[in-house]
Protein backbone atom coordinates (compact mmCIF):
# COMPACT_ATOMS: atom_id res chain seq x y z
CA UNK A 1 0.00 0.00 0.00
CA UNK A 2 1.58 3.53 -1.10
CA UNK A 3 1.60 6.32 1.43
CA UNK A 4 -1.71 8.37 -0.27
CA UNK A 5 -3.71 5.01 -0.05
CA UNK A 6 -2.26 4.65 3.55
CA UNK A 7 -3.42 8.28 4.53
CA UNK A 8 -6.41 8.22 2.91
CA UNK A 9 -7.42 4.99 5.14
CA UNK A 10 -6.16 6.93 8.23
CA UNK A 11 -8.41 10.01 7.38
CA UNK A 12 -11.54 7.87 7.01
CA UNK A 13 -11.05 6.01 10.32
CA UNK A 14 -10.15 9.32 12.09
CA UNK A 15 -13.38 10.72 10.50
CA UNK A 16 -16.04 12.13 12.79
CA UNK A 17 -19.02 10.35 13.52
CA UNK A 18 -22.53 11.13 12.44
CA UNK A 19 -23.25 13.27 15.30
CA UNK A 20 -26.58 10.82 16.34
CA UNK A 21 -24.02 8.40 17.56
CA UNK A 22 -22.44 10.91 19.97
CA UNK A 23 -23.37 10.33 23.80
CA UNK A 24 -22.83 12.67 26.84
CA UNK A 25 -21.79 11.67 30.64
CA UNK A 26 -21.17 13.95 33.41
CA UNK A 27 -17.21 14.16 33.38
CA UNK A 28 -17.57 16.74 37.15
CA UNK A 29 -20.84 18.06 38.75
CA UNK A 30 -20.82 21.26 40.51
CA UNK A 31 -24.15 21.99 41.91
CA UNK A 32 -27.26 22.05 39.18
CA UNK A 33 -24.02 22.28 36.35
CA UNK A 34 -22.07 19.51 34.76
CA UNK A 35 -19.02 18.79 32.65
CA UNK A 36 -20.51 16.91 29.80
CA UNK A 37 -18.05 14.17 28.55
CA UNK A 38 -18.54 13.37 25.08
CA UNK A 39 -18.12 9.38 24.07
CA UNK A 40 -19.55 6.60 21.50
CA UNK A 41 -20.51 2.98 22.37
CA UNK A 42 -17.88 0.44 21.01
CA UNK A 43 -20.79 -0.67 17.97
CA UNK A 44 -20.03 2.95 17.01
CA UNK A 45 -16.53 1.62 16.62
CA UNK A 46 -16.90 -1.83 15.14
CA UNK A 47 -19.15 -0.21 12.79
CA UNK A 48 -16.27 2.10 11.93
CA UNK A 49 -13.83 -0.49 11.79
CA UNK A 50 -16.16 -2.78 9.26
CA UNK A 51 -17.15 0.21 7.02
CA UNK A 52 -13.41 0.96 5.93
CA UNK A 53 -11.16 -1.53 6.39
CA UNK A 54 -14.24 -4.82 5.99
CA UNK A 55 -15.68 -7.08 9.04
CA UNK A 56 -11.86 -9.15 7.82
CA UNK A 57 -9.87 -6.05 7.86
CA UNK A 58 -9.27 -6.08 11.91
CA UNK A 59 -9.29 -8.62 14.95
CA UNK A 60 -9.49 -7.82 18.32
CA UNK A 61 -8.13 -9.89 21.68
CA UNK A 62 -8.33 -9.22 25.59
CA UNK A 63 -6.91 -10.66 28.32
CA UNK A 64 -8.02 -9.54 31.80
CA UNK A 65 -5.57 -8.23 33.98
CA UNK A 66 -4.90 -9.24 38.13
CA UNK A 67 -6.70 -5.76 38.94
CA UNK A 68 -9.72 -6.46 37.15
CA UNK A 69 -8.71 -4.27 34.05
CA UNK A 70 -8.72 -5.55 30.52
CA UNK A 71 -5.96 -5.08 27.87
CA UNK A 72 -7.08 -5.06 24.07
CA UNK A 73 -4.76 -5.36 20.95
CA UNK A 74 -6.66 -4.59 18.05
CA UNK A 75 -4.80 -5.02 14.62
CA UNK A 76 -6.42 -3.46 11.91
CA UNK A 77 -4.77 -4.35 8.15
CA UNK A 78 -3.81 -1.75 6.06
CA UNK A 79 -2.62 -3.01 2.90
CA UNK A 80 -1.00 -6.42 3.29
CA UNK A 81 0.46 -5.21 6.41
CA UNK A 82 -1.14 -5.66 9.84
CA UNK A 83 -0.21 -2.89 12.94
CA UNK A 84 -1.50 -3.34 16.06
CA UNK A 85 -2.13 -1.25 18.80
CA UNK A 86 -3.09 -2.07 22.53
CA UNK A 87 -4.52 -0.21 25.81
CA UNK A 88 -5.95 -1.39 29.21
CA UNK A 89 -9.66 -0.51 29.76
CA UNK A 90 -11.22 -0.41 33.34
CA UNK A 91 -14.39 -1.47 34.94
CA UNK A 92 -17.19 -0.06 35.97
CA UNK A 93 -18.89 0.61 39.21
CA UNK A 94 -21.73 -1.58 38.58
CA UNK A 95 -22.53 -4.89 40.48
CA UNK A 96 -23.09 -7.35 38.57
CA UNK A 97 -19.18 -8.87 37.79
CA UNK A 98 -20.42 -9.20 34.44
CA UNK A 99 -21.40 -6.08 33.53
CA UNK A 100 -17.95 -4.33 35.28
CA UNK A 101 -16.33 -6.89 33.11
CA UNK A 102 -17.74 -5.97 29.52
CA UNK A 103 -17.64 -2.13 30.57
CA UNK A 104 -13.36 -2.89 31.01
CA UNK A 105 -13.60 -4.59 27.72
CA UNK A 106 -15.67 -1.47 25.53
CA UNK A 107 -13.72 0.68 27.12
CA UNK A 108 -10.28 -1.48 26.26
CA UNK A 109 -11.25 -1.36 22.43
CA UNK A 110 -12.40 2.56 22.60
CA UNK A 111 -9.26 2.90 24.04
CA UNK A 112 -7.19 1.28 21.76
CA UNK A 113 -9.03 2.47 18.54
CA UNK A 114 -8.17 6.09 19.62
CA UNK A 115 -4.36 5.03 18.84
CA UNK A 116 -5.77 4.30 14.79
CA UNK A 117 -7.34 8.06 15.14
CA UNK A 118 -10.95 6.33 16.05
CA UNK A 119 -12.84 9.30 17.76
CA UNK A 120 -9.40 10.95 18.87
CA UNK A 121 -11.28 14.29 17.88
CA UNK A 122 -13.74 13.70 20.52
CA UNK A 123 -11.02 14.23 22.81
CA UNK A 124 -10.24 17.78 21.62
CA UNK A 125 -13.59 18.89 21.26
CA UNK A 126 -13.77 22.17 23.64
CA UNK A 127 -15.27 21.55 27.27
CA UNK A 128 -19.11 22.40 27.69
CA UNK A 129 -21.31 22.41 31.34
CA UNK A 130 -24.96 21.87 31.05
CA UNK A 131 -28.03 22.03 33.54
CA UNK A 132 -27.81 18.76 35.31
CA UNK A 133 -30.55 17.30 37.75
CA UNK A 134 -28.45 15.15 40.42
CA UNK A 135 -31.04 13.58 41.97
CA UNK A 136 -32.19 11.84 38.78
CA UNK A 137 -28.27 11.75 37.97
CA UNK A 138 -28.94 13.34 34.36
CA UNK A 139 -28.86 16.21 32.22
CA UNK A 140 -31.77 18.11 31.95
CA UNK A 141 -31.73 18.55 28.59
CA UNK A 142 -29.14 16.45 26.17
CA UNK A 143 -26.09 18.11 25.23
CA UNK A 144 -25.59 19.43 22.11
CA UNK A 145 -21.34 18.98 20.32
CA UNK A 146 -19.71 22.50 19.67
CA UNK A 147 -19.85 23.84 16.32
CA UNK A 148 -16.55 21.89 14.59
CA UNK A 149 -18.38 18.69 15.36
CA UNK A 150 -21.81 18.76 14.47
CA UNK A 151 -21.19 17.89 11.02
CA UNK A 152 -22.80 14.93 9.34
CA UNK A 153 -20.33 12.72 7.49
CA UNK A 154 -22.34 10.48 5.52
CA UNK A 155 -19.42 9.56 3.80
CA UNK A 156 -15.72 10.35 4.94
CA UNK A 157 -14.56 13.63 3.16
CA UNK A 158 -12.17 13.47 1.09
CA UNK A 159 -8.95 14.12 1.71
CA UNK A 160 -6.98 17.48 0.93
CA UNK A 161 -4.26 17.23 -1.69
CA UNK A 162 -0.87 17.93 -1.76
CA UNK A 163 -0.97 20.72 -3.56
CA UNK A 164 -3.48 22.59 -0.89
CA UNK A 165 -1.92 20.84 1.69
CA UNK A 166 1.52 22.93 1.12
CA UNK A 167 -0.20 26.30 0.51
CA UNK A 168 -1.99 26.04 3.81
CA UNK A 169 1.46 25.71 5.69
CA UNK A 170 2.91 28.09 3.32
CA UNK A 171 0.51 30.60 4.07
CA UNK A 172 0.58 29.48 8.37
CA UNK A 173 4.18 30.85 7.69
CA UNK A 174 3.39 33.94 6.45
CA UNK A 175 0.60 34.87 8.48
CA UNK A 176 2.85 33.50 11.58
CA UNK A 177 -0.19 31.43 12.56
CA UNK A 178 0.01 28.87 15.23
CA UNK A 179 -0.43 25.67 13.28
CA UNK A 180 -1.73 23.30 16.08
CA UNK A 181 -4.25 25.94 17.14
CA UNK A 182 -5.54 26.14 13.30
CA UNK A 183 -5.74 22.00 13.00
CA UNK A 184 -7.54 22.09 16.85
CA UNK A 185 -10.24 24.01 14.90
CA UNK A 186 -10.91 21.49 12.37
CA UNK A 187 -10.54 18.60 14.79
CA UNK A 188 -6.95 17.12 12.95
CA UNK A 189 -3.51 16.75 14.69
CA UNK A 190 -2.15 17.14 11.64
CA UNK A 191 -2.24 18.76 8.11
CA UNK A 192 -2.52 15.48 6.13
CA UNK A 193 -5.50 14.75 8.29
CA UNK A 194 -7.54 17.71 6.69
CA UNK A 195 -10.52 17.29 4.07
CA UNK A 196 -10.73 19.49 0.62
CA UNK A 197 -13.41 21.31 2.43
CA UNK A 198 -10.55 22.29 5.38
CA UNK A 199 -7.84 23.34 3.22
CA UNK A 200 -9.76 25.30 1.49
CA UNK A 201 -11.60 26.57 4.45
CA UNK A 202 -8.34 27.23 6.14
CA UNK A 203 -6.83 28.89 2.88
CA UNK A 204 -9.72 31.13 3.06
CA UNK A 205 -8.78 32.34 6.88
CA UNK A 206 -5.25 33.03 6.08
CA UNK A 207 -5.97 34.66 3.01
CA UNK A 208 -8.45 37.07 4.82
CA UNK A 209 -5.25 37.76 7.22
CA UNK A 210 -3.00 38.59 4.85
CA UNK A 211 -5.61 41.10 2.77
CA UNK A 212 -4.35 44.98 3.18
CA UNK A 213 -6.35 47.23 5.50
CA UNK A 214 -7.89 50.02 4.58
CA UNK A 215 -7.09 53.03 5.90
CA UNK A 216 -9.84 55.63 6.97
CA UNK A 217 -10.12 58.42 4.17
Amino acid sequence: MNTTDMRELQNQLAAPFDPSEVKFKPAMVKGNRALALHYVDARVIMDRLDAVVGTDGWQDEYEFLPDGSCLCKLRVRFGDTWIVKTDVGGESEQKDEGDRHKAAVSDALKRAAVKFGIGRYLYRLPSQWFDYDPQKKQFVKTPTLPAPAQSNPAKPAPACNGALRQLVLDLVDATKTVLPALLRHYGAENVDQLSDDQCQDAIRRLKAKTAPVKQPA
